[in-house]
């Protein structure tokens, strides 16, 4: 019982010790103009998403704004050496937000979002399948947010993230002469933060942004099953109480936003995020058919995750009386997967990506498409269990509409940097 508790550890938290990055997914780009810009948005504040880039952005609106749509996701991971085969998923997450500017220096704001995610299934009998066959890890964030301006070229914001969610892994189990299975099923709720601050250097041609959004320590709970041979009966069917504290790092984004003329935007980010506090895992299983007083197993497993950083770039153009908008992006990512930990269920590269899209904006309303596409660097992986290869793609498309209501709201002391 001990060796399948301990592959159930392993599955677990390398399953969920990153933010899924493309062979799973991570979204960091929240709107369609984010898609667009490649992200690249911690110093612009011209639509609500600014909730999430940077929830300083909202004090820099006027009226009241609320943007809705979603990302459609595909992601395609071809494993090669052991096995050969090809798995593709598709998802798709909805995305929305409000702002109220509240008189000359105080706005409010909330979002719903989904940012992080992973899904795989592999198909049945390929050699990695002690190491997994299948994962879900689906959550959702609600963020209300309030920022404050103190003066026209100075703002500061900050928000609560209170995220649910669920996860679902599945692995293969060696008896000998025969396999079982082991599955499990945890659920988590958490609360953490995230804060920004934006200053106009240059008034109406350059911004600074700032944003942080803050470590989430998400408690799982659920069960744990094993199955197996009939043989084996009397080491398998139970249900097992399991529970694990996933770690979501710390992330840092500084950002640039230019305007040299009014038709024209140029945006960069950089962004740092702190893998390295997750550094081992620990998954805590209790059999509740065993005798009073028996403890409860523990299992921990090193992970070494290293800190990452990416790069982002943007371009918005405006034309036909800046009424349509258009935008390229890019950007490059590094992994905190060493190679030693990279398999199935982990199987995250350093990555590049290229973006673009186009919007119809108008006093009162505006609808925006974007397109991203992901691609990760091939690597072979040094994991003692499955030295397999890795290439991963993926494919975000995202379709969002705005509302503006400028004069909603107490009058508006500062103009808006979009309209500068």
């Amino acid at each position: 019982m001990r060796s399948a508790i301990f592959a159930l550890v392993v599955t677990v938290v390398t399953a969920m010790s990153a933010r899924a990055r493309a062979g799973g997914f991570e979204i960091d780009e929240q709107s369609a103009p984010g898609v667009g810009m490649a992200g690249a948005r911690t110093a612009v504040a011209d639509d609500a998403a600014t909730v999430f880039y940077n929830p300083a952005g909202m004090a820099f609106q006027s009226g009241l704004s609320t943007l809705f749509g979603g990302q459609l996701v595909h992601v395609s991971t071809q494993v090669s050496g052991i096995d050969n085969f090809k798995i593709n998923y598709t998802t798709a997450w909805p995305t929305v937000y409000l702002t109220q500017r509240l008189g000359s220096y105080f706005a409010v704001g909330v979002g719903g979002f989904a940012n992080f995610g992973e899904h795989f299934d592999y198909p049945p009998g390929y050699g990695g399948r002690f190491a997994g066959t299948f994962v879900d890890v689906t959550p959702y964030t609600f963020n209300p947010s309030i920022a404050i301006r103190p003066l026209s070229f100075f703002s500061i914001g900050g928000g609560m993230d209170v995220t649910f969610a669920s996860l679902q892994v599945r692995r293969a189990l060696d008896f000998g002469a025969a396999e079982g299975q082991i599955q499990t099923t945890l659920f988590a709720a958490a609360v953490g933060g995230n804060a920004g601050l934006m200053i106009d250097f240059v008034p109406h041609y350059l911004r600074f942004g700032f944003s942080y959004r803050s470590r989430i320590d998400l408690d799982f709970d659920g069960h744990a099953a094993i199955t197996g041979p009939i043989e084996l009966r009397q080491q398998t069917g139970n249900k097992l109480d399991a529970s694990t504290t996933l770690v979501l790092p710390h992330n840092f984004s500084f950002g640039l936003a230019a305007r040299p003329n009014r038709s024209l935007l140029i945006t960069t980010d950089f962004r740092y995020t702190l893998w390295r506090d997750i550094q081992t895992l620990t998954l805590t299983v209790t059999n509740p058919e065993a005798p009073t007083g028996t403890p409860p197993s523990e299992q921990a497993v090193v992970l070494n995750l290293r800190n990452s950083w990416a790069i982002r770039a943007g371009l918005e153009g405006s034309v036909f009386d800046r009424h349509l908008k258009l935008r390229i992006g890019a950007g490059y990512d590094t992994s905190p997967v060493p190679l030693s930990n990279l398999q199935p269920l982990l199987p995250d590269t350093e990555r590049v990506l290229a973006s673009a899209g186009l919007g119809y904006h108008s006093e009162l309303w505006s609808i925006d498409a974007g397109y991203m596409f992901v691609f990760l660097f091939q690597k072979t992986s040094q994991f003692p269990d499955y030295r397999g290869t890795f290439s991963n793609n993926g494919h975000v498309v995202s379709l969002t509409a705005t509302i503006r209501l400028a004069k909603w709201g107490l009058p508006v002391g500062h103009p808006d940097f979009k309209d500068e």
